[in-house]
């Protein structure tokens, strides 16, 4: 997987995705913690909330 920072990371979560239409969805990993090995994030707008 490629690596980004956190600022990077905070700017990509940070995405209106209302105004944009759009949808973010990611898998990634922490490096150097067994714990968080496969982890996926998604945010998307509610679609009830528009109404």
């Amino acid at each position: 997987m490629d690596k980004i920072n956190i600022d990077d990371f905070i700017k990509i979560l940070d995405e209106d995705v209302v105004k944009n239409n759009s949808c973010i969805e990611m898998n990634f990993y922490v490096e150097g913690d067994k714990d968080y090995t496969d982890c996926w994030l998604g945010k998307m707008f509610n679609k009830s909330s528009l109404i």
